[in-house]
């Protein structure tokens, strides 16, 4: 079978955090975002893909099929790898994006079979197979696409999806993209089997460049869309910086409790003492995974070679404390840093800092920046790349506010 990865989005919402990578890049537990997808589809016979690419396309292509071509047939496509005639410029959505490199599809003949549509930014442990034995049933009731839909509880969430009213046979009657007042509690989770039908519809009509704001809306007016909906299951949209910490929490509450039915990087660990996960390569104080009496880590997820380790200050010796934190790959916190609600990024250094974000509205610590306190640093703040954040320092502008875009870093 045969599956569109849609995994161009920049990820403007993560701001510090997609400085340097492509949203799909984002680590989650020690693993890339757009991996989770991969493996869902994988899971279900998907053995051959093309992944839409368009923010960092290179960096995209190199990690991808570096570290993932291995396991299924992979092609990555940037709108500029799009032969002459299908061509029409950057991908405007979803939709635009199959749509142009729908040529691609043709050129393996893989014949009159669906095709799977997967967003690269979600996480889900439910069974695709699924929604592929549902479309079955699509089929025979004469539709082109299946959609996959949950429950959605919380009314202001479900605000940013796309709703569905569903009859009793499981066809959509209506759909709605983003609505401010949902009509119902049936969201979107974008993921989707379509008939080739469906790409000689969108080739037709170029004006359509998204699937859930513009053609299912359309097909659902000719009894074209049928929907499964999941229950019980773990979905989650890594749409921002709060959403990327809440889905390290959850996964590790998962794990402590040994429900996690997704593909956790296995050096992952969890440690009760801590009520973390930690990479069995991380060093704290020293030690492989052996946390120091006086440090403080509770309730975080540490990546792989993160050091924690005490530092000498005025006074004394100074633990770190971290809760409810992420440390990313080789990130360094030292003595005096009091964190919570803190997202520290690869190669960073932290050092004497009280940084205080909110589940929120966390701190982001970007990747190779520098802290060195003392300083107090509060929620909101996204430090970019390469920045060096210091009682001395004259480099704030790379400090971003989400309130007033502009520093609040202050001294203690």
């Amino acid at each position: 079978m045969f599956a569109y990865f849609v995994l161009g989005g920049p990820g403007k919402r993560q701001k510090a955090l997609s400085k340097s990578r492509a949203k799909p890049t984002i680590i989650l537990m020690n693993k890339r975002l757009g991996h989770y997808s991969l493996d869902v589809a994988n899971d279900a016979g998907f053995t051959h893909s093309c992944g839409l690419v368009q923010y960092q396309a290179r960096h995209m292509k190199d990690r991808f099929l570096a570290e993932y071509g291995g396991k299924m047939e992979m092609e990555m496509i940037a709108p500029w790898d799009i032969e002459p005639e299908h061509q029409t410029g950057i991908f405007k959505g979803s939709a635009d994006a199959v749509r142009q490199a729908s040529y691609f599809y043709d050129k393996r003949n893989y014949g009159k079979k669906p095709i799977g549509i997967f967003s690269g930014d979600i996480v889900f442990d439910g069974d695709i197979g699924e929604l592929l034995e549902k479309h079955e049933y699509t089929k025979r009731k004469g539709g082109l696409a299946t959609v996959a839909f949950m429950k959605i509880e919380d009314s202001e969430r479900l605000k940013d999806f796309g709703v569905a009213k569903i009859d009793q046979k499981g066809m959509v009657t209506e759909f709605f993209e983003k609505s401010k007042n949902p009509p119902t509690d049936i969201g979107n989770i974008s993921f989707y089997m379509i008939e080739p039908e469906i790409i000689d519809f969108i080739r037709k009509h170029p004006e359509y460049t998204d699937f859930g704001g513009h053609v299912f809306p359309e097909a659902s007016k000719e009894g074209l869309v049928y929907s499964h909906i999941y229950d019980d299951v773990l979905w989650m949209d890594m749409a921002d910086d709060a959403a990327i910490l809440d889905g390290h929490m959850i996964i590790k509450d998962q794990m402590k409790e040994g429900k996690c039915k997704l593909k956790i990087d296995p050096k992952m660990k969890y440690v009760e003492e801590t009520d973390s996960v930690i990479h069995e390569s991380c060093r704290i104080n020293g030690g492989r995974c052996n946390i120091h009496e006086e440090s403080v880590v509770r309730n975080s997820v540490l990546g792989e070679s993160t050091i924690i380790k005490l530092m000498t200050l005025e006074g004394g010796m100074k633990a770190p404390k971290i809760e409810r934190c992420i440390t990313y790959g080789h990130a360094t916190v030292l003595g005096g840093t009091d964190a919570r609600n803190t997202i520290f990024d690869r190669y960073s250094i932290t050092k004497h800092a009280n940084i205080h974000g909110t589940p929120k509205s966390p701190v982001v610590v970007g990747r190779k920046s520098e802290i060195s306190g003392p300083l107090n640093i509060i929620s909101g703040i996204h430090i970019y790349p390469n920045s060096i954040v210091s009682v001395n320092s004259k480099r704030k502008t790379h400090v971003l506010s989400e309130d007033v875009g502009e520093t609040e870093v202050k001294m203690v």
